[in-house]
């Protein structure tokens, strides 16, 4: 799945759209900072929602690794397969918590394939 910059929405303050057109995500402004939330395109749900923060660097580095893995995964995925692929998080924001150093290893594994299928 690949992504697109799209025009914010009352539910994100930057957004991307899958190339596909069927999911979306982006940036959500909280009381004590933002979070990375995707989900489908018209959905009122959100099959993920991570905590990020009020650190700018911490937020783009989150995104960045959501989007990473995110590469392979087909538009067709269901709402609850991709929430379940995804570790969940009890400490906020979540680079305190170890789904953190999961969700690197999961980016890198996502790198680290295509860099294979490059060669």
């Amino acid at each position: 799945m690949v992504f697109k910059r799209a025009e914010s929405d009352s539910n994100f303050f930057c957004r991307w759209v899958s190339t596909g057109g069927r999911w979306e995500i982006g940036f959500t402004q909280m009381m004590f900072g933002v979070r990375v939330r995707v989900g489908r395109i018209g959905s009122m749900c959100v099959d993920l929602d991570y905590c990020a923060g009020a650190d700018v660097h911490f937020q783009e580095e989150l995104m960045k690794a959501v989007m990473t893995i995110l590469i392979p995964v087909s538009e067709e995925i269901t709402s609850r397969q991709l929430s379940d692929m995804f570790p969940t998080y009890e400490i906020k924001p979540i680079h305190q918590d170890p789904c953190w150093p999961q969700l690197q290893q999961m980016a890198a594994a996502v790198l680290g394939s295509n860099a294979e299928k490059a060669s």
